[in-house]
Formats: structure tokens, sequence, C-alpha cells
């Protein structure tokens, strides 16, 4: 290994070394940036430090900026960033050090991660537009410039939108998170900020909350008139996601439907086998007065208007049957009643 960059190494990890002071040239200009730079380098709390899962073909976001979603992906990009302690680099708070600084080396490495990490969330043509950029900062600065709108057409267009937008035939979950999403990218396009800590702010504030219940109440169908003639009727006006989790149980509560008893469903109603119902109702069929037999009527009996000559028997035992009836015809017996017989034998 070469003495020189064995020295070097050897300076850097040294106690001495983390306490040497940063010349003027390279002295932060604000005191985050002093703060920053006190944190020594190998700690794992520095902006310097990175993991053995950064790599520059990582992608820390999965929204890809396309020009029209700079608000979205830049919210999802700084928390990205703050999680892995890299927004330091973007925001201006960790600026560049003169190159004879001694972390100018860490500082330029650290920067180029977070430049193939922005690279890697835009598309191509904005890719192409950024690339020559040397600090992430001004890649930063660069797309905020393009890309957010605080103009007052947008704002008219998202208020549009928002006044418009009815609940129609949709369900409550669509209804609420569309209604949700065009009042954020209303606030981001609004270029007036509010700390929230004084008086003023905070009233203004719960001002356009009440203002979001009034136009999320308004939009509701004629089924949820009921329970939303109860919240309107509330003296305390309750937080929107209050108010959706109460329509979203009075809805459940109105679709429940109810279960019959199983002991009572089987003594009212027999069980029926799945292939007698499918089968159609079975006709009665009518019965001859004359022979007795089912399916035709005496204008109809062969018995008594005679047999077809094609006509086939089934047995021969029917055949003679019905030859027997035919020669033979019933005839009515008379009972002789005993005085007659006595008369008779007297009288011979």
């Amino acid at each position: 290994m070469d003495d020189s960059l064995d020295g070097s190494i050897s300076f850097l990890a040294s106690p001495s070394a983390r306490r040497a002071p940063i010349p003027e040239s390279s002295a932060p200009s604000s005191p985050e940036a002093l703060i920053v730079t006190e944190i020594s380098p190998d700690s794992i709390h520095s902006p310097y430090h990175l993991t053995n899962s950064d790599n520059p073909c990582l992608s820390i976001v999965s929204e890809v900026l396309d020009g029209s979603n700079y608000d979205n992906w830049s919210i999802a990009l700084t928390i990205a960033l703050e999680a892995k302690n890299k927004l330091a680099f973007v925001d201006g708070t960790l600026e560049r050090p003169a190159e004879s600084h001694r972390h100018y080396r860490i500082w330029s490495r650290c920067n180029s991660m977070v430049k193939s990490w922005l690279l890697n969330s835009v598309s191509k043509q904005i890719y192409k537009s950024i690339l020559r950029f040397n600090d992430a900062a001004e890649i930063w600065k660069d797309l905020l410039a393009r890309f957010h709108i605080t103009n007052l057409p947008r704002s008219y267009q998202l208020s549009q939108q928002i006044w418009s937008l009815q609940h129609g035939s949709t369900d409550l979950a669509t209804y609420y998170t569309t209604l949700k999403t065009l009042w954020d990218e209303l606030d981001g396009a609004n270029c007036v900020d509010t700390y929230r800590n004084c008086e003023c702010c905070r009233a203004i504030e719960k001002k356009a909350d009440h203002a979001k219940v009034i136009k999320f109440l308004a939009g509701l169908s004629e089924s949820y008139s009921v329970i939303r003639s109860q919240i309107i009727m509330k003296k305390h006006v309750p937080e929107l996601s209050e108010i959706y989790n109460l329509l979203d149980q009075d809805y459940n509560q109105r679709n429940i439907i109810p279960v019959q008893n199983a002991t009572v469903f089987q003594t009212s109603a027999p069980l029926i086998n799945a292939t007698q119902a499918s089968l159609p109702p079975k006709q009665s069929r009518p019965i001859c007065a004359h022979c007795g037999y089912n399916g035709h009527t005496v204008d109809t009996c062969y018995k008594i208007h005679g047999y077809p000559a094609r006509f086939k028997h089934k047995t021969k035992q029917q055949v003679d049957k019905h030859s027997h009836a035919a020669k033979n015809p019933v005839v009515a017996q008379v009972a002789v009643t005993e005085p007659s017989l006595k008369l008779d034998k007297q009288y011979y």
C-alpha cells in the first residue's frame, strides 16, 4: 500500500483529525450545516454513512416523475431520503466542501449516490435534462422550479373538480379517497404556508376542515340522508376520518342479512332433492270407468270400441283374457228363493 494513502487513512481515523478546525473557505454557512459537520463520518448517525444495501442502481421510490406528478413524487422521495439520512444532500443543509477539505471525498461519494437515486426516479425525458448537474441539491432545485405548480389556474381546476365530485353510484371508499387526493393536491398547489402555531393559523385550518366536512356530506347520496342529518345536528363537528367511520358502520348495518333459525327451517320446509326440484310437476292421468285402466277414458276404450288391426298385445295371457271377455259377455244371475224350490218339488 502507498505510504501517502496509508497516512491519509490513519489521519482520518485519528480523533484529533476529527476535531480539526474547518478552513474558512469551506466553513458551513448555516447552523444546521455546523451541526452536521460536528458528527463523525464513521458514526451511523452521520449523513456520510452508507449501508451495504446502498448502491447506485437502487430505486428508492416506486413512483416515477413524469412532470405531472411532482407533488406526490417529491413527498415520497423526501420520506425515502430522510429514512436513509441523506436529505441534507438535496435541501442545501450539507453544502459542497472545498476540495482541500478532509471530508470532500466522502461528501462526493454520497452526493453521487444521491444523484443516482434521483436519476433512477425520473422518466427518460427528464433524465437527460438533469444528467449533467454536479450536485444533488441542484437537481432537486431544478425539478422544484420546473414542475411544482403553485399558480391560480391549477388551484381553480382542482377546486372545480372537488365541488363537482358527487358520490353517485360509486362506493363510499372510492368517493372519500378521490376527494382526499384532490384536497391534498390543492394544499400542495397553494403557495401560502401556515405555521399552525399561532391562533390565526389554527383558526384558518379549522375553518378549512369544516369546509371539507360540508363538501363531503353534501356530495353523499340520499341513502345516507339519515346518518348525515344526525352528524349535522352534533354540537361539535367530528373530524373527517371519524365521519367516514360512522358512514361506513351505517352502511354495513343497513346491509346485514338476517339469518333464519335452523330448527324452524327444518320443520317448516322439508328438504327437497335437487333432481326432484329440477323435474316438472307430474300431471294426473285419466282412468277409464269401464276397464279400470289409466291413460284413457270410456270414449276411447279398446274393450268397448274394439282393438285396432295392428295393435300388439304385450303378452299372450292378455290376448286370451281380452278374447274371452269378448265371446262370453257378462250375464246377470238371478237368485231363487227357497220357498219356490219347495213348491217345485211338490209339483213333481
